[in-house]
């Protein structure tokens, strides 16, 4: 019996110790990775202060871009706090108006018996059986009435109340937008300021030599950081979901896109060839996991910009560059298809577009083997 009524208490204290060791994992993964890109910014130390500049701006747009998308969930969980209310102010006074109509017909009743009144009302009838009703009737109206108005005081009382929260909300809505529209200010200033910064950049680095020693730099520092992400994963246990591997051919693209380019196919300097495929998308458009997985890196890295990577288990990693906005953090799970990013062109490109690559222990892999089949050299 006692081992009965510990059992809860137990499995409350068990379950509370694998939480703090879930909060501990993810707070030693977080300082890792934290290490990791400290290492990789050293690394940077000879990289332009232009590329430098270009990393601050299209952070800074990144950040912006999560405020605004705070900003909006918010503008709409408070436009259906208004509707709601509105539709509560609208149940208020509907019933203030039936009350007003029955205090009328009881007042009316009131008059036409207070014409005679009580005493009268005695005098007049013969019968004590009669005079008896008569004036429990007179008692009911005189009591109804009472009650009516009470409850439309309370209904008046609930109506201001509602009038009042609406007015509150209104007002929440219109800083809201204040606010929107001052980000949006920001947002356009840094956009600004990215356009010239990578307008000089170009300048900077004019001929295919140096293209292809910033070509062959990038890929050397994302090699170096999906080394370091694996030692840094190694020890996290992975989640009981299906095996990655058993989804190939299966998976749904990132994003809607055209293929601009494809895996294997040559870069435009150098003999370099494409280590995933760059899909051509509407900037803003949502980025989606593969599949399910864990967070390992969500920042910036020069040459793919923006970037975020999913560890899928199995030494299986995604990648999707070049985004707008991310929405996710090191040391996140997520699950297939959450939002996880948006489409953009940080890391200096020229248009909106989604880099995507699909990596087994290291090595790139084919996304189109993996990912449902292309239609007309479009994703999704």
């Amino acid at each position: 019996m006692l081992a009965l009524l510990l059992l809860p208490t137990l499995v409350m204290a068990q379950s509370a110790k694998e939480r703090q060791q879930k909060a501990d994992t993810l707070k030693q993964l977080r300082s890792q990775i934290t290490t990791l890109t400290r290492d990789l910014q050293k690394a940077r130390g000879e990289e332009s202060q232009l590329a430098r500049s270009l990393r601050k701006t299209e952070r800074a747009i990144d950040q912006i871009s999560r405020d605004m998308r705070l900003i909006e969930g918010r503008q709409q969980r408070e436009s259906k706090t208004l509707s709601r209310l509105k539709q509560e102010l609208s149940g208020h006074q509907q019933q203030l108006q039936q009350q007003q109509t029955r205090l009328r017909h009881q007042l009316r009743s009131a008059y036409v018996m207070g014409q005679q009144g009580q005493i009268k009302l005695l005098l007049n009838q013969q019968e004590p059986a009669t005079v008896g009703r008569m004036m429990v009737y007179y008692d009911y109206i005189s009591r109804a009435r009472s009650r009516e108005i009470e409850n439309m005081r309370e209904s008046l009382t609930a109506l201001q109340q509602v009038e009042q929260q609406i007015t509150q909300r209104l007002a929440e809505i219109d800083r809201l937008k204040q606010e929107a529209d001052r980000k949006q200010l920001a947002l356009q200033s840094e956009r600004a300021e990215r356009k010239e910064t990578l307008k000089r950049l170009k300048a900077e680095i004019t001929s295919s030599d140096r293209q292809l020693v910033s070509y062959k730099k990038n890929e050397k520092q994302l090699e170096l950081l999906l080394k370091a992400l694996d030692q840094a994963l190694a020890d996290i246990p992975e989640r009981d979901t299906r095996p990655f591997n058993k989804r190939k051919g299966k998976l749904s693209w990132p994003t809607k896109g055209r293929l601009a380019a494809r895996f294997g196919t040559q870069r435009p300097v150098g003999n370099l060839t494409w280590r995933g495929v760059l899909i051509d998308s509407k900037e803003g458009s949502t980025v989606n996991s593969i599949s399910q997985g864990r967070v390992a890196y969500a920042d910036w890295l020069r040459g793919f910009g923006l970037l975020i990577i999913i560890d899928h288990g199995g030494g299986y990693m995604s990648l999707y560059g070049h985004n707008r906005s991310l929405f996710k953090e090191a040391g996140d799970w997520v699950e297939t298809g959450d939002s996880i990013a948006s489409v953009g062109d940080s890391g200096g490109q020229d248009r909106p577009g989604l880099y995507f690559e699909i990596r087994h222990k290291g090595k790139p892999i084919n996304p189109v083997r993996w990912c449902r089949r292309v239609r007309n050299n479009r994703t999704g």
